[in-house]
């Protein structure tokens, strides 16, 4: 560098040279924020105020760094004192304001880096605002419609044993009306027979003779080809199934049952136009309890909600609740399917077997009635006809879940 004569503002040549260095220095920075290939760019738009401060901080020393090397050749020079004075102070001023520069921009960087969290943050909520406005509240059919995967809940059979819900399908085939060829199940079934199965499209595990000359289907898979049934001088239908129950259980005992389905539909928050699906059918409990047990009928989605749940909210009532499957037994005669006061069978023991009624027996061996017509072994018939571990009544219960719509 050389040092020349004053300019025309008392300044020596040397103020002019770091002036221009200055402002060189601060467009190549102008440019660099333009083109983002500067470490001064990164530092002034950082989003982290931590980063523009570390570097103002850099920035200062080495400007005090440059400042102490011309104050050094300030003073080696052969300058005037007056003029060495001019060019300290305009240095000294170039400090004060590369200082306040840097302060400015540090403090910018952090308003920003702020400032662009804030937006963030307004953002992210917005974004939460907009999701929690599109959630819409269920319909009772969107509800019920969903698969919840309790649709294949298991059943409990009241003997601690769980049972699933069939997943197999029946089929009643019978014989067209005018069709002479056939006049027993035997010749429905011969017929059925001569047809392939993959041709009739089923998969079946049983064929049972059933009333009416017709053979009922319990099949794997069923994919009817009704047109080949057809042809053969065969028809068929979907045997109609039960609506599942289920136990209430805690409903206050002056409830009727009115009363307990509007309460039940109140908390299921039921549309009008499918209330009729909740019907309560009867209770049980003990003769001047507070609380009794009520047993409704709804229809499959109804009970996917309901088990949903876990409990019914009545008024101020939380009420259990749980799949009801039972099976009427008669106690004359000891079977399935009737009562007594109906039957019209002869007496059969429910602890023995013999053809004496139960509240009469003396004998110590059991025999199960039901297990004996049905040809068990010996040791599978040692027990009495009520036993809920008797083969023939988990046989038959199991039908009779079979038979329910389960929406499987």
């Amino acid at each position: 560098m050389e040092i020349t004569q004053a300019n025309e503002d008392g300044n020596s040549e040397i103020g002019s040279v770091i002036m221009t260095n200055m402002d060189s220095d601060l467009q190549a920075k102008s440019s660099s924020q333009r083109t983002g290939n500067n470490e001064y760019q990164k530092a002034s738009i950082s989003n982290t105020g931590l980063e523009a401060t570390r570097v103002s901080s850099e920035s200062l020393t080495q400007f005090s760094e440059a400042k102490e090397t011309l104050i050094n050749f300030l003073s080696s020079s052969k300058e005037s004192i007056n003029r060495k004075k001019v060019a300290t102070e305009a240095l000294e001023t170039m400090t004060s304001a590369f200082t306040e520069l840097m302060t400015y921009i540090t403090q910018k960087a952090t308003e920003r880096r702020v400032t662009e969290e804030l937006v963030t943050l307004h953002d992210k909520l917005n974004s939460i605002s907009e999701k929690i406005d599109n959630i819409k509240k269920p319909t009772y059919a969107e509800k019920v419609g969903s698969n919840l995967n309790l649709k294949s809940a298991k059943i409990p059979l009241g003997n601690g044993k769980l049972a699933n819900p069939s997943t197999d399908s029946t089929i009643l085939i019978y014989l067209k009306e005018g069709n002479q060829d056939c006049n027993s199940s035997e010749d429905t079934l011969s017929t059925l027979k001569s047809l392939r199965a993959d041709l009739v499209g089923i998969k079946a595990k049983k064929l049972l003779p059933i009333a009416n000359n017709g053979v009922k289907i319990i099949a794997a898979e069923a994919n009817l080809n009704k047109k080949a049934l057809d042809e053969a001088g065969l028809t068929s239908r979907m045997p109609p199934k039960f609506k599942p129950r289920m136990a209430v259980i805690g409903v206050p005992s002056d409830w009727n049952a009115t009363r307990t389905e509007n309460k039940i539909n109140d908390d299921l928050e039921i549309p009008v136009d499918h209330q009729q699906e909740v019907k309560a059918h009867f209770k049980f409990g003990k003769r001047d309890a507070q609380y009794v047990t009520w047993i409704i009928e709804c229809d499959h989605e109804m009970r996917t909600d309901i088990l949903e749940r876990g409990r019914l909210y009545l008024g101020w009532v939380a009420c259990q609740v749980r799949d009801h499957v039972r099976i009427v037994r008669c106690y004359n005669c000891q079977n399935y399917g009737h009562l007594a006061s109906k039957c019209r069978n002869k007496t059969s023991c429910g602890i023995c077997s013999k053809e004496h009624p139960t509240k009469e027996c003396n004998k110590e061996d059991k025999k199960c009635i039901n297990c004996k017509i049905n040809k068990m072994p010996e040791e599978d018939c040692a027990h009495e006809a009520n036993d809920i571990n008797c083969p023939t009544y988990n046989k038959r219960i199991r039908s009779y879940i079979s038979n329910i719509d389960y929406g499987t």
